[in-house]
């Protein structure tokens, strides 16, 4: 899968408005991001739109939609689960 990163941005970004009690639209639109990845968060097209669909897909245990991406399951699960453990360190980090 090329650019990790950027589907990783998506993820974090895609919690701003609950981050910001602001909408998501409009928290979006004053970042400086590509209109692909501005497209994946807000109307969920795109190869960011069908990752962050995976992700919700996995989060919710709709496994038939997290395969839509034509991922090996192995890759989507390393993911999720390093995904989980970096928020799990920058959250243990802002405590100390």
């Amino acid at each position: 899968l090329r650019n990790v990163e950027k589907y990783f941005l998506v993820g974090l970004l895609s919690v701003l408005d609950a981050l910001t009690d602001l909408p998501l639209e409009q928290v979006i639109n004053t970042l400086p991001i590509s209109n692909e990845m501005k497209d994946g968060l807000l109307n969920h097209t795109g190869t960011s739109g069908d990752i962050l669909l995976s992700i919700l897909a996995y989060e919710q245990g709709n496994w038939d939609n997290v395969l839509k991406i034509n991922l090996p399951a192995q890759t989507i699960r390393d993911a999720y689960l390093n995904s989980l453990q970096f928020a799990k360190t920058i959250t243990n980090e802002m405590a100390s």
